[in-house]
């Protein structure tokens, strides 16, 4: 996650054309959101293994059965996997983003997104406030993107 903070902040830096001295500090912003976001991840996960342990006991099937489901649910697949690992890079792209900009005192970026749900079809080239911007949340898969207004 670090990493990829260090090379947005490098990319806002080309995109704005100036020289940075804040790339430590969004780093360190972003590892603390990262942080958090892990401990939601943990909570959906724990909740779907208790919802599959109480269906499996409602089901009258036994600790091993229950066990073979677990096993085998889209908690552990490579799916799943893969979505927390998408999500994660592109949360951690645009929060180092808006961090970025928000230094170099841009106040308002635009919303790139594409038009796949209504939730990003309605976003998709709207101005907001970089305050505004940091509390959206894009949905797991999605393809928000942030562009500063100068």
């Amino acid at each position: 996650a670090l990493r990829l903070a260090e090379a947005t902040v490098s990319r806002a830096r080309q995109t704005i054309g100036k020289a940075d001295t804040f790339s430590e500090t969004v780093a360190e912003q972003v590892a603390r959101s990262v942080g958090l976001r892990i401990k939601g991840i943990n909570a959906t996960t724990r909740d779907e293994i208790a919802a599959l342990i109480a269906q499996g006991f409602d089901d009258g099937l036994s600790p091993a059965e229950v066990a073979d489901r677990i096993e085998g649910a889209t908690t552990f697949n490579e799916a799943r996997a893969e979505l927390i690992a998408r999500t994660e890079s592109a949360l951690v792209y645009n929060e180092s983003a808006l961090r970025s900009y928000q230094e170099f005192d841009i106040g308002q970026v635009q919303a790139i997104d594409g038009d796949d749900d209504a939730e990003c079809a309605s976003r998709n080239g709207q101005i907001y406030s970089i305050e505004e911007a940091m509390s959206i949340t894009d949905h797991p898969n999605g393809t928000l993107d942030w562009a500063p207004v100068v």
